[in-house]
């Protein structure tokens, strides 16, 4: 067909009618090569990752990825499209396991950063620490000992606190 023949099939004419179809062809195809899915943490924690929308209700995220078109001498663009789509589904639970990871490194850090300011706070507002020994009996530590504590403390509030102190 020549391209008036096309203008006229869709009842357009002209320069303006060339460029809405021009147009129109652009647009569809620069869509064809994107991909939309959905992402949510179901009720038992698993990543689900899906072309499909979840359940009404459930709480989840669009991802827009950019499929590259499957070369001409691959067997099956359906094939290559689910590996595309296998190896997103993969690269997103790995970095939603990393952000996890992370997220539970930052709690422990901020465990270990009030554990530390706590046990300075005691041995240097303290005239006498008194501690428990595992059977249960009480003593009070030396002088050396609060010393020693005390800079211990202070190295792990170096190490676990953002501020430094």
């Amino acid at each position: 067909m020549k391209a008036d023949q096309i203008l006229r099939y869709f009842g357009v004419s002209g320069v303006s009618g060339a460029m809405c179809i021009a147009l129109f062809l652009f647009a569809a195809n620069a869509y064809s090569g994107q991909g939309v899915y959905y992402q949510w943490i179901d009720e038992t924690g698993k990543l689900n990752i899906s072309d499909h929308q979840p359940a009404i209700g459930v709480q989840y995220e669009t991802i827009k990825k950019k499929i590259s078109r499957p070369s001409s001498g691959s067997q099956s663009s359906g094939v290559g499209l689910q590996r595309q789509v296998n190896r997103a589904a993969a690269d997103e639970q790995r970095e939603a396991g990393r952000r996890k990871v992370n997220e539970a490194n930052a709690d422990i850090r901020e465990g270990n950063c009030d554990n530390a300011r706590q046990e300075y706070n005691v041995i240097s507002n303290s005239a006498r620490v008194r501690e428990v020994d595992v059977d249960g009996n009480h003593r009070y530590l030396t002088d050396e000992e609060k010393q020693q504590r005390g800079e211990r403390a202070l190295a792990n509030i170096e190490q676990y606190c953002d501020s430094g102190g």
